[in-house]
C-alpha cells in the first residue's frame, strides 16, 4: 500500500483517525512532562554610593561656599570599580540539588554589565525553589562582600556602598529541551501508527 493510498483510506475513516491523533498528542504530552525540567531565576543589581557628608562646606560668617580641600570621588567610577571588585572575589556555590553530569548541573553566574554597576546574578536548578535559593544566597554573598570592599578602601571612608535591585529575584517558566525531542519524537510515531491503524483496520 502507497502513502497517498494509506492517508486516503485513513481519512475515510475519520471517526477512527481523530480519536487515535488526540491519544498520540496526549501520550506525546506524557512524554514531555515526564522528562527533566531546568529552572532558571535571574536578579539584576546596582552598586550605588553615597557620601556621609556634604563635599562642601558653607562659612556662617562670610556666608560663601568653601570647595573642600580634597576633591570627592567620582561617584560613578567608584560604583564601578566596587561593581567589579565585587564580581571577582564573589564564588557562588551551586545551587542545592544539581547532580554532576546533568543538563540543569550549573553554576550560579554572576556577570558585570560593561562600562557600569550593574550585576546580574542567574542559577539553573531542577526545581524552582532550588533556583531562587542559590539567587538569594548569592545576593547574600555580594551584600556581604561589598561591606568588606567599602572597608579596605581608605578613600571610600566617607562613602557608603549598597546594592539596590534593579530587577528582584524572578524566574522562567521550566525549560525541557530533552522533553521537546522526546515529546516530538513521541507524537510523530503515534501519529504514523494512528494513520496506519486507520487505514488497515476493516480492510
Amino acid at each position: 500500500m502507497g502513502v497517498t493510498a494509506a492517508f486516503g483510506m485513513a481519512a475515510r475513516r475519520w471517526y477512527l483517525l481523530i480519536p487515535l491523533m488526540a491519544a498520540s498528542g496526549g501520550v506525546a504530552w506524557l512524554a514531555y512532562t515526564q522528562m527533566p525540567a531546568s529552572y532558571t531565576a535571574t536578579a539584576v543589581y546596582q552598586v550605588s554610593t553615597s557620601t556621609a557628608s556634604d563635599a562642601k562646606s558653607v562659612s556662617k560668617s562670610r556666608g560663601l561656599t568653601l570647595a573642600s580641600r580634597e576633591a570627592p570621588p567620582d561617584p560613578l567610577a567608584v560604583a564601578k570599580s566596587a561593581a567589579t571588585d565585587l564580581v571577582d572575589s564573589v564564588h557562588p556555590q551551586p545551587p542545592p540539588g544539581s547532580t554532576a553530569g546533568r543538563p540543569n548541573a550549573q553554576p550560579v553566574t554572576i556577570q558585570l554589565q560593561p562600562g557600569t554597576p550593574v550585576i546580574t546574578v542567574r542559577a539553573v536548578a531542577d526545581r524552582v525553589e532550588h533556583a531562587l535559593d542559590a539567587v538569594t544566597a548569592t545576593t547574600t554573598q555580594l551584600t556581604d562582600r561589598l561591606r568588606g570592599i567599602a572597608e579596605e578602601q581608605r578613600s571610600l571612608a566617607n562613602t557608603q556602598l549598597t546594592l539596590d535591585a534593579v530587577n528582584p529575584v524572578a524566574y522562567q517558566p521550566p525549560l525541557r529541551t530533552v522533553g521537546r525531542r522526546v515529546g516530538l519524537v513521541t507524537l510523530l510515531f503515534c501519529l504514523a501508527m494512528s494513520v496506519l491503524l486507520a487505514a488497515t483496520v476493516e480492510r
